[in-house]
C-alpha cells in the first residue's frame, strides 16, 4: 500500500479490524505500508481509511492511495551472510595526524588510544568527555562503557550528556600501567578534542 504525501491522518480499516494509524504528511514524498496475514481472509477483503479531523469529502485520501500486489518475495530463497559485531583488532589501526582524521568525517570509523592514571582515584570519579564526536560507542580497556550522541552529522550539537563516568575498576593505576581506549563513531568525527578528567582535572 502506497500513500502518496497526504496531509489528511487516518486510521486504515481491514475487515473492519484497524489495522495501523496514518499520521498524515510524514515529509517523506511517498510512504509504503506492507499489509499482509491478519487480518486478511480468503476471497474477498475490505480496506477502508478513516480521515481524522476532516471528512470523506475533503480529503485527499482517495487520489493518494494505491495498492500494490506482490508477486513474489525475493529473500525467501536467500542465502545470508553475517558477520559478529565486533571491536577492529589492534594492529588494524593507523596512526594519524589529526588533519589526516578529518578525512574519514562522514563515515563510520574506529578510533583507538590509549591513556594512564598516574594517581589513585580511589573514591573519586574518572569521566570521558564526548567534545568533539557526534553518535556512537565507547569502550575501555575492552569493556563497553556506553553509547553517546553528542552532536548529530551537520554538527549541531545535542547533548545533555556530554560525558560517560569510567568506573575506577575497569582502570590500570601507575605510570607505567596503559589504559586502552576505543570509539565507534558513526560519521567518524575526529576524537581529537575528547578527554579523560578527573575530578574536573584533565588527567
Amino acid at each position: 500500500m502506497e500513500i502518496n504525501g497526504s496531509d489528511t491522518p487516518a486510521i486504515v480499516i481491514i475487515n473492519d479490524t484497524p489495522a495501523f494509524f496514518y499520521p498524515g504528511y510524514t515529509g517523506r514524498t511517498v510512504d509504503h505500508y506492507i499489509l499482509q496475514d491478519e487480518p486478511f481472509r480468503r476471497g474477498k477483503n475490505e480496506i477502508r481509511l478513516a480521515p481524522i479531523g476532516v471528512g470523506a469529502e475533503d480529503s485527499d485520501l482517495a487520489g493518494a492511495v494505491r495498492f500494490y500486489e506482490t508477486k513474489s518475495v525475493l529473500t525467501e530463497i536467500a542465502e545470508w551472510a553475517f558477520a559478529k559485531w565486533e571491536q577492529p583488532k589492534a594492529i588494524s589501526f593507523k596512526s594519524k595526524k589529526p588533519s589526516a582524521m578529518k578525512e574519514l568525517q562522514g563515515q563510520p570509523a574506529w578510533f583507538r588510544s590509549m591513556f594512564t592514571i598516574s594517581g589513585d582515584p580511589k573514591g573519586e570519579a574518572v569521566w570521558f568527555e564526548t567534545t568533539g564526536l557526534s553518535k556512537g560507542l565507547v569502550y575501555v580497556n575492552g569493556h563497553n562503557l556506553g553509547r553517546y550522541f553528542t552532536a548529530t552529522v551537520d554538527g549541531k550539537e545535542v547533548g545533555p550528556q556530554k560525558r560517560l563516568l569510567v568506573p575506577t575498576s575497569w582502570l590500570k593505576i601507575g605510570e607505567k600501567q596503559k589504559n586502552e581506549i576505543v570509539i565507534f563513531d558513526e560519521h567518524g568525527f575526529s576524537p581529537e578534542k575528547t578527554t579523560v578528567v578527573l575530578h574536573r582535572q584533565a588527567v
